[in-house]
């Protein structure tokens, strides 16, 4: 009978991880190379490296034998989008979520959240919404919270975050829920005027079109999101052709803003 020691499990897993990472590094420089010249777009998600932010798992970055080297192509990954003037950002997961009222979920989300800024730091992406990280608030509100409530928690909790997250963060209408444009725009404008923060809306016209606000109208809604972006760089779009099926305006200003095609 083998018996696998935790060291060695944690060996096993480490060079799993140094492997998987590797190959997602080469996926986001073949990306960042290949897929703006055929579509003609000028922004990319980036690929994160899983599980390294997994608090259980007691794994990180530093604990890959070939860091060096991934610090090496992160460099790579920013050099190459500089060239092609390619904009670069992310998109955690619904997971992460700053207007939980689980004190374990938030630390989890500011964890996850202050990873994937330090990633694009070492891209040497700057800390402002040209490299944003786009989230969804992935909440609604109880039958005793107001809006104001919900976005003071939420406020509260990103700035607890590092200044590459606070600097960068946006967030998107969502498919279903309390988060439609109306509501995210409300959000946006209230944590301007109560704490200064500035936290554009990102539009993502299919989950307009599944979640609609009361003016359901894609070139309307893109206009007002990208209003909630003046000068703090391009505005971003999430742009689902799908979507647009049957529907023959599109957004004045759409090849003004970053796209990212899904």
């Amino acid at each position: 009978m083998i018996c696998v020691t935790k060291m060695e499990e944690m060996k096993r897993s480490i060079n799993y991880l140094k492997e998987f990472c590797t190959m997602l590094l080469f996926l986001n420089i073949l990306s960042i190379i290949v897929i703006p010249q055929i579509l003609g777009i000028i922004v990319l998600v980036l690929l994160f490296f899983p599980l390294l932010t997994d608090q259980t798992l007691e794994i990180s970055l530093e604990d890959l034998p070939n860091k060096a080297t991934i610090e090496q192509e992160l460099k790579l990954v920013g050099l190459i989008a500089e060239k092609f003037n390619i904009s670069i950002g992310s998109h955690p997961d619904q997971f992460n979520v700053l207007a939980s009222t689980d004190r374990t979920k938030v630390d989890r989300t500011i964890n996850e959240l202050n990873f994937q800024a330090s990633v694009l730091d070492m891209i040497g992406l700057p800390q402002d919404h040209t490299a944003p990280m786009n989230i969804h608030v992935n909440y609604t509100p109880k039958m005793d919270e107001s809006l104001e409530i919900v976005a003071t928690r939420f406020f509260r909790n990103l700035s607890m975050c590092d200044q590459g997250v606070y600097k960068r963060l946006t967030i998107e209408n969502e498919d279903k829920g309390f988060f439609n444009v109306d509501n995210c725009i409300a959000f946006s404008e209230y944590l301007f005027s109560a704490f200064g923060a500035n936290i554009p809306v990102c539009y993502d016209n299919l989950h307009d079109f599944c979640n609609p606000s009361e003016v359901h109208n894609v070139a309307f809604q893109a206009e007002r999101c990208a209003y909630t972006w003046v000068n703090q760089g391009e505005g971003s779009i999430t742009f689902s052709p799908l979507s647009f099926i049957g529907q023959k305006v599109l957004p004045k200003n759409l090849a003004l803003m970053q796209i990212t095609l899904l």
